[in-house]
Order: C-alpha cells, then sequence, then structure tokens
C-alpha cells in the first residue's frame, strides 16, 4: 500500500510504495496537492504490481493519445490553458518528429523550437513565446515521468528557457516627454496621443469607433482586445472631446502606422534642429527610430511610454498593471519596476516614522 507524506511544512509531497522488485521506495511526487500525491503513487503502485506479474507498460502507445490523456488530467486548468496547451505540445511533437515518449530529448526540444515560427507573421517566435512552447512540453515530459510512469527519467528537465532580456523585439525605448513637446506638433499626433494615455496596441487603436466613446473613459470590447477581455481605459476630457470628430482612423494596417510615425518623428527632429542655436549640435537620438544601442521607437513604443511615465510619476505598480493590462504584476514590475523614482530611499523614510510612532 502507497503512502504519502511531506518532509517539510508546506513543500511537495513524497511517496513510499512497493516497486516492481518488491523494495520499498520512496520518491517526491513533485506536487503541494495531497490529492494528487495519492494518485501518483497509486498509478506507481499499480504500474509495479503489473510488472511483478509480468504486464510491462506498453511501449507502443503514441505521444498523441497521451497528450490526450494528459489534458484529461489537467482536467480543470480552463478552457483556454487547455487549448494553448494542446496547441503548443502538439506543435512541438509534429515540428520535432517525436511519436513515442522515447523520441523526446532536450536538445531536439530547443532546436525546435528556435525554428519555429509565428503562424500569421511567419517571423520567428519572440523569446518570451518560446519559452511558454517549453513550459508546456516540460509540463507534459514530467507528466509522463511521474504520474503516467511511460519514462525512468524526465528527459526534458534540463531545459532552459531563453534569455527574455536578449530578444530584439523587446528593446524597444519610450517617448521622453521631451519629445512629445515635437512630436505633438506633427499631423497625426492625435493618434500617438491616443496610444500613449489609452496603452492600447496597433491593432486596438485601429478597431476605435465614435460609439466606444464615454463620458470619461473609453471602452474597447473583448473581440478587439489581444487578451480578449474588454478593455476600459480613462484618459482626459480634452483627449475625448478631439477624438469625437475623428474615429474611426483613416488607417487599417499595423505596417501604415509604423510608417506614419517615423515621418513624424523626422518632421518633429526636423523642427527641433531647426529650434537650436546655431552653433549648438542636436542630441544624435533625439526623435531618432533608433539609438545607438539598438532600441527603437516605433509605435508599440507608444503603448510603452504610457506605462513608463506612470512609472516615472510613482504611481503604484498595481495601477500600471491594470492600465497596461498584463496579465501579472511580475511583468509590468520586470518591465517597469526600473523606472519608480527612489522606491528604495522611500522605503528608509517609512520605517523612520513608524519607529518614532512605536516610542
Amino acid at each position: 500500500m502507497g503512502t504519502v507524506y511531506r518532509r517539510t511544512k508546506g513543500g511537495k509531497y513524497h511517496g513510499e510504495y512497493t516497486n516492481a522488485h518488491g523494495k520499498r521506495v520512496r520518491r517526491t511526487t513533485g506536487t503541494t496537492r495531497k490529492q494528487d500525491a495519492e494518485r501518483i503513487v497509486a498509478q506507481w503502485e499499480s504500474d509495479a504490481a503489473a510488472a511483478r506479474h509480468g504486464v510491462a507498460i506498453s511501449q507502443d502507445v503514441t505521444l498523441a493519445e497521451l497528450v490526450d490523456e494528459y489534458l484529461d488530467y489537467l482536467g480543470n486548468s480552463g478552457a483556454k490553458h487547455l487549448t494553448m496547451t494542446r496547441s503548443r505540445v502538439t506543435r512541438i511533437l509534429t515540428e520535432a518528429g517525436w511519436t513515442k515518449p522515447a523520441h523526446m530529448n532536450q536538445f531536439e526540444l530547443e532546436k525546435t523550437v528556435r525554428r519555429l515560427k509565428d503562424e500569421k507573421t511567419g517571423k520567428p517566435l519572440a523569446l518570451r513565446t518560446q519559452g511558454h512552447y517549453i513550459t508546456a512540453a516540460k509540463s507534459f515530459s514530467r507528466w509522463l515521468t511521474i504520474l503516467r510512469n511511460v519514462l525512468h527519467r524526465d528527459p526534458l528537465a534540463g531545459t532552459k528557457k531563453p534569455n527574455f532580456s536578449a530578444d530584439r523585439r523587446l528593446s524597444r525605448r519610450f517617448l521622453l516627454p521631451t519629445e512629445w513637446r515635437w512630436l505633438s506638433q506633427t499631423p497625426n499626433a492625435l493618434l500617438y496621443e491616443t496610444a500613449i494615455q489609452t496603452g492600447f496596441r496597433a491593432a486596438e487603436i485601429m478597431h476605435l469607433k465614435p460609439e466606444h466613446l464615454a463620458d470619461d473613459h473609453i471602452y474597447l470590447p473583448a473581440v478587439h482586445t489581444k487578451n480578449k477581455q474588454p478593455a476600459k481605459q480613462y484618459v482626459t476630457a480634452d483627449l475625448l472631446t478631439k477624438l469625437a470628430g475623428q474615429l474611426p482612423f483613416i488607417v487599417n494596417d499595423s505596417q501604415r502606422l509604423a510608417k506614419l510615425l517615423r515621418a513624424d518623428l523626422a518632421i518633429a527632429r526636423s523642427a527641433y534642429i531647426d529650434s537650436l542655436p546655431r552653433d549648438t549640435a542636436p542630441d544624435p537620438v533625439f526623435l531618432m527610430p533608433e539609438d545607438a544601442r539598438g532600441n527603437v521607437l516605433d509605435f508599440h513604443s507608444l503603448r510603452h511610454t504610457c506605462g513608463a511615465w506612470l512609472a516615472i510619476r510613482n504611481v503604484n505598480p498595481k495601477v500600471i498593471q491594470s492600465v497596461m493590462r498584463h496579465s501579472t504584476i511580475t511583468l509590468t514590475l520586470d518591465t517597469y519596476g526600473h523606472l519608480l523614482p527612489g522606491a528604495e530611499r522611500d522605503v528608509v523614510a517609512h520605517f523612520e516614522h513608524m519607529l518614532t510612532e512605536c516610542q
């Protein structure tokens, strides 16, 4: 009879059971949920008993069949999570050419993920997206090893996610307030101001219509947002007034938005240079589409500007998360945490105040 126990409070459950050779062995179940741990140990007991009676685990079972079983195991994880998991795991199995559990290996997984292309654009996947694929594959492999007991060891356990900070597409900079002074005088300034105040992405802005404007906010239905959740973004009354007579914007693709911004950046920089005294050299990166370190200023940078300006003004990170519609506070802090001014020094002031009160 198998048993489960914890070595530390709140830690993962371990299981003790009789293996195929009749010996009592102990293994980690890899879960902190007792119910799942008991199911895992019961499966180990069942497989070991079958092996002792000469019934081996079938090696003819295909990975496609095991994916269906894995999704059944995930059960109540949510329809969206199950759909994404099936899509990612199945795509990796297909691209890598894996049909049996024995085919799975770490190095082939890493090569396969690097080869994957975005199904819409045909471009290589962003490093963060590659990480999602690796996570899906590793979770499946771990289940095969620990619960399903098809593999003696997890072949994907050592696979590491790519370094997100090295992703070229994440090398964006935000627009400086002094740069906005000049960009706000260009022909498409209202388009850029909308992006900065709302944090809307290019595809979301292209769907804005007059009926989306309310008394103090813009409401964008879920069908038009990236995360398929409705967006309610509060903006200034001045922006709402200006938008009332301009929506929808006469632009129907993100490439055109990018061209408009590049053209207006050139106009703004030219005006900035003309304003300088004759013997003053212009700032080499001011209003430039790209700086010397490769940080770009593109249309998506205007969304980045929204979050960055809020962080600089010391807005609560949870509020920034809500405005930017980030899925987790971790993403918000990783992106804008370094811009929060004097956070460490402020903590000292709070401690001083609290310690004084206690005396």
